[in-house]
Parts: C-alpha cells; sequence; structure tokens
C-alpha cells in the first residue's frame, strides 16, 4: 500500500501495523505549490475561496508582501510538506 498525502497519518500507520503490514518506508519532501494571478486582486478573491470571506486590511498587507511579479503574472510563492508512506503486508515478505 502506498500512500501520498499532505497530512500526517500516524493513526493510519498504527492501523496498518495492527492489520497485517510492515512499514517499509516514511518519507516527508517540501515540494512547490505556489500560485499564480493575473491582477493582485485575483489573490483576495482566492483568499476568500479558501477562508469563506475578504481578507481584513492586515490580512491583505500580507497578501500583497508574499506577491512577487515574473513574466507577466503575481506569484504567490509557497511550499507543502508531502508525506509519502509504503507499508507491504508481512505475508508477502515472508
Amino acid at each position: 500500500m502506498f500512500v501520498v498525502t499532505e497530512h500526517l497519518l500516524n493513526g493510519l500507520c498504527h492501523c496498518a501495523g495492527a492489520s497485517g503490514y510492515d512499514l517499509v518506508f516514511k518519507r516527508i519532501q517540501e515540494k512547490e505549490s505556489s500560485f499564480v494571478y493575473h491582477y493582485k486582486e485575483e489573490a483576495f478573491e482566492h483568499w476568500k475561496f479558501m477562508y469563506g470571506r475578504y481578507p481584513q486590511e492586515m490580512e491583505r498587507e500580507g497578501i500583497l508582501s508574499r506577491l512577487t511579479m515574473e513574466n507577466g503574472h503575481w506569484w504567490l510563492k509557497e511550499t507543502v510538506p508531502v508525506h509519502m508512506y509504503y507499508w507491504k503486508t508481512m505475508l508477502a515478505s515472508k
């Protein structure tokens, strides 16, 4: 069983072990997860989509401070931890 997620799976790790699976490897890597906008206000619209409201003044200032212009688009550079887990059955290893 191979799982890739942005979330820790400690509960699943425990359940897999109790169900007859051995954890072969567990890795975490930071991956690029940037957003690209045509105009600055689009970043505020994205915020509204994510949080259900428009950003307040301080939040708008924070968003604007993180935007950079590259190749005619506004970029909000971010990374995300990606967790990878690989289990195999204990029966398969015998």
